[in-house]
């Protein structure tokens, strides 16, 4: 009983860190393009799901989430982007909301006339490094809960 004791004093101690600013993947990977007729060139941000192109940056507005989007242009063109954002939807949209009930995610999906889904989906999370892909990844806190509870139907 004294390792369990032991344990969650260290859990505790662990889990209790300083708040720092929220760090959250962004892409900021450039394309370069000439227009054929007025050699114009243009510099556009393009976005893919590919962690080779993201970089990591650091929240300044504390009421910013990490932010992940998908916005279907047209049936073979997609916009990806990801960074910092102060949550928004609109009324358009369904949410998939789990902040109240403890979750770190809040999510829009763009809605067409009869209530589909369009593909379009903008979802924000709270934690650091939170908005990299489709993957749920356990939290911290999860995992921590699931070994206490271990310890305890196995009294270590």
């Amino acid at each position: 009983m004294q390792v369990l004791a032991h344990f969650l004093l260290i859990t505790v101690c662990l889990s209790v860190t300083p708040s720092t600013a929220l760090q959250c993947y962004t892409c900021q990977k450039t394309v370069k393009t000439v227009d054929r007729f007025t050699k114009e060139e243009t510099e556009t941000l393009q976005c893919t799901e590919d962690p080779a192109d993201w970089t990591v940056e650091t929240c300044s507005d504390q009421r910013e989430f990490c932010s992940k989007g998908k916005g279907v242009i047209s049936y073979s063109s997609v916009k990806y982007d990801r960074g910092c954002a102060i949550p928004e939807g609109s009324v358009q949209d369904s949410v998939e909301d789990n902040l109240d009930s403890g979750g770190n995610s809040i999510c829009w999906y763009h809605l067409r006339k009869g209530g589909y889904r369009t593909g379009t989906v903008s979802c924000f999370c709270n934690t650091d490094l939170c908005n990299e892909g489709g993957r749920n990844l356990a939290s911290y806190s999860m995992i921590m809960m699931f070994l206490i509870l271990v310890l305890l139907k196995y009294n270590v």
